[in-house]
């Protein structure tokens, strides 16, 4: 009955994620919610320097829309807008009082996002118990070829061929956890700007052969002492690498957040 009488009179705020990163802008009539821009960098040269995680439609205020005359009478929210700050703020940090880091990814970055904006706009630095720092997160390789619906998949650091059920899966935590892994995908990529920003980028769980898992295994630990590597899992701080990096210049992200 809803569907045949209410929905067509219904105009929800809803929002469009993509957790691997859509470079560039979102769609026409969508603005942005969560994403990335790097500053001083040609979007249009360089497209993989801007991206977004989060989208929603740009609806007008409903009471704006009556005074200019719009004759559009759905049920729909008054301040659309206003309803955003729950979707990128006050959700995620909902998620980060209720269990820190340690609970089911939705899209990922909504939380380091979260953690920001506190940070930024509110003086407050989040300490996370070690217990609650990362999720309990395993994936099957059975997943990817069951919604692929395909026998033959691609490996996504070497793109060597993948027959049914081979492979393993690195989920997005994992390189946000150990960042000796993170430096080694990227070298494995080429170790180039546009490897790194990549990976930052993507927040979706990656398919690999066995044989590029043993080889990064070793790499799923805390640097030693002695070691330079990037702090991957804060990426508003600056790289801080001896190796990979000391060719390419030395980033300092911050997320982009906007509001028109």
């Amino acid at each position: 009955m809803f569907a045949l009488s209410t929905a067509e009179d219904v105009s929800p705020n809803y929002v469009i994620c993509s957790s691997r990163g859509e470079c560039g802008d979102p769609p026409d009539g969508y603005r942005r919610l969560i994403g990335y821009s790097e500053p001083n960098k040609d979007a249009n040269r360089y497209p993989y320097v801007k991206w977004w995680w989060a989208c929603t439609p740009e609806h007008d205020d409903a009471d704006d829309a009556l005074k200019a005359g719009d004759s559009n009478r759905k049920i729909r929210l008054s301040h659309p807008q206003m309803w955003d700050r729950c979707v990128d703020f006050f959700a995620p940090t909902a998620k980060l009082i209720m269990n820190g880091r340690r609970i089911r990814t939705m899209l990922g970055p909504e939380l380091h996002f979260a953690e920001q904006m506190l940070s930024v706009r509110h003086g407050i630095t989040v300490e996370i118990f070690p217990s609650f720092e990362y999720p309990d997160e395993e994936l099957l390789p059975e997943a990817f070829y069951f919604y692929s619906g395909a026998n033959t998949l691609k490996c996504d650091v070497s793109s060597v061929s993948l027959q049914r059920p081979s492979g393993k899966i690195l989920t997005p935590w994992l390189l946000r956890r150990w960042p000796l892994l993170a430096q080694k995908i990227i070298e494995n990529m080429g170790g180039t700007e546009f490897a790194y920003f990549s990976v930052l980028r993507d927040w979706s769980p990656w398919l690999v052969s066995d044989a590029v898992y043993r080889d990064l295994q070793p790499f799923m630990r805390q640097p030693r002492i002695g070691e330079l590597v990037y702090d991957f899992a804060a990426i508003h701080r600056p790289v801080k690498d001896a190796s990979i990096f000391a060719r390419i210049k030395r980033f300092v992200l911050r997320f982009f957040y906007e509001r028109s």
